[in-house]
């Protein structure tokens, strides 16, 4: 079923081509007609599908000012609201006796229409009230107002919560998933998207790839990379290269090519030094994407690609190209639209975070030391656990306080099969203090090899190996390789 407003009124046809994501279409049959439905119908295409929102708001003032009947009214105004608040202005205040005068086979439509009203203007709990009033009967707006569930719940950082209401917004529309593409593709992107960094297994995603058209290439994309993510996390790297290089050749845009290759060479990284040849390649690939897009003009969540790029950028010690990237990824923190969840909570700091703290360890330790703090916390906090390991880790590295081991290996208990787990369980991590020469230096020294022994391994010189570990030596702040060793087995 889609909209009984659309419907009742002779729009039938329009309203079976939104729900199948024929946007365009949609928008020549409605410009054949110029009455009340026809601009109602006008001005969700402008406002959901264009961001078209001054051509929105004149339609729907149109039609509230042509005083229609009670159904068309309220929701005229409900959009109007919708549009205001992706403009930043303040919306109106709406009660249910507001709902009194419209039929019953429109109610859900307009309760989900305020809600969503209210959550673009950050007004969560009024759109959470809005939500209680009313359990539709409808699958649609069941599943809608469960994928508005999720992000009221993201913007107030209850990402478990989130995972659960998605996946049950997309069990709810399986039964249905041909005759509502375009729901169940929407469904199944706010699940993919945080099925990525929570710990959740409600759905296997390459199930609901089966049943989602070609069509929606984006869901379909981030869909890919979340199974692909979910598979590398669990120990099944080549099964999530697998899914990644099918993303890459699913994807319609730079941004998703770039998402592709970044997610290539991290999962590639994570897996060993082994990997690093093919990790090097696939970021040169995804820088050349970087440079063809226009990131000022963006306003989506397709920005979280500068802070991933940032990071990859760290693991392969290019560090200018590691700043370059944080440097517009902090710089346009502020450009997503209110429409995506990201925009609502401190996922994108902390990811911005993630990155500083991966790329100034060689350089800058206090300020890596402090982002990875933060970023920790954060995760920490929200329930992000591979990635809250991940900034244990660096903090490890950096200091060697046991302590960061142990949470680390905490965080990754959900994860038996993590490829962090064989550094964890060693205390052996490479430490982004100190540079390759030096970590080489120290990992030998680590073996049990002498002066001696190191130099000839490394093919230089017993003095230089003495430079190399005066400087090791002060990084950890002891005087000698004894009290290093010493330093060594009470961390591991």
């Amino acid at each position: 079923m889609g909209s009984p407003l659309l419907v009742g009124h002779g729009l039938a046809d329009v309203d079976d081509l939104l729900r199948l994501g024929r946007f365009a279409e949609a928008g020549k049959l409605i410009s054949t007609r110029d009455d009340a439905p026809a601009l109602i119908a006008s001005a969700r295409v402008a406002l959901f599908f264009e961001g078209a929102y001054e051509k929105a708001l004149a339609a729907v003032e149109r039609v509230i000012a042509s005083e229609p009947g009670a159904d068309l009214a309220i929701y005229a105004r409900a959009l109007r609201a919708n549009v205001r608040a992706h403009q930043g202005k303040q919306i109106e205040r709406f009660d249910i006796v507001d709902l009194a005068g419209a039929s019953r086979a429109v109610i859900s439509e307009l309760v989900y229409f305020i809600a969503l009203a209210h959550y673009v203007a950050r007004e969560f709990n009024e759109a959470d009230r809005w939500l209680n009033l009313h359990e539709p009967a409808e699958s649609d707006f069941k599943s809608r107002m469960l994928v508005l569930r999720g992000y009221i719940a993201a913007a107030q950082e209850r990402f478990g919560e989130q995972a659960r209401h998605c996946a049950a917004a997309v069990r709810v529309l399986m039964p249905n998933a041909e005759r509502e593409p375009y729901l169940f593709a929407n469904a199944v992107r706010a699940y993919a998207v945080i099925a990525r960094d929570v710990p959740t297994g409600d759905l296997e995603i390459s199930a609901l790839l089966r049943l989602l058209p070609n069509d929606f290439s984006a869901s379909r994309f981030h869909a890919m990379r979340a199974h692909a993510w979910r598979c590398s996390l669990n120990g099944a790297y080549h099964e999530g290269l697998k899914w990644i290089m099918r993303a890459a050749s699913e994807a319609r845009t730079d941004v998703e090519r770039m998402f592709a290759h970044l997610d290539h060479a991290s999962l590639a990284l994570f897996h060993g030094e082994g990997h690093a040849g093919s990790a090097r390649a696939a970021f040169a690939v995804a820088v050349e994407y970087a440079h063809s897009i226009d990131w000022e003009a963006l306003d989506s969540d397709d920005l979280a690609a500068l802070p991933l790029a940032a990071q990859v950028a760290a693991d392969l010690d290019a560090a200018e190209i590691a700043r370059s990237f944080y440097q517009r990824a902090f710089a346009l923190r502020g450009g997503i639209a209110p429409r995506y969840a990201l925009a609502h909570d401190g996922r994108y700091d902390a990811f911005v975070n993630e990155a500083i703290a991966l790329s100034e360890a060689n350089h800058d330790r206090a300020r890596s030391v402090g982002a990875a703090t933060d970023a920790y916390s954060y995760f920490a906090r929200v329930g992000f656990e591979w990635r809250a390991a991940r900034m244990a880790i660096v903090l490890h590295q950096i200091g060697r306080e046991a302590v960061w081991r142990e949470r680390a290996a905490e965080h990754l208990r959900p994860y038996p099969r993590n490829p962090f787990e064989a550094y964890v369980q060693a205390g052996r991590f490479k430490d982004r203090a100190l540079t390759q020469r030096q970590r080489e230096v120290y990992d030998l020294l680590l073996e049990g090899c002498d002066t001696t022994g190191i130099a000839g391994k490394l093919g230089i010189a017993p003095d230089t190996v003495r430079i190399h570990l005066g400087r090791i030596y002060a990084h950890f702040g002891v005087k000698n390789r004894i009290s290093l060793l010493a330093k060594f087995r009470v961390s591991a």
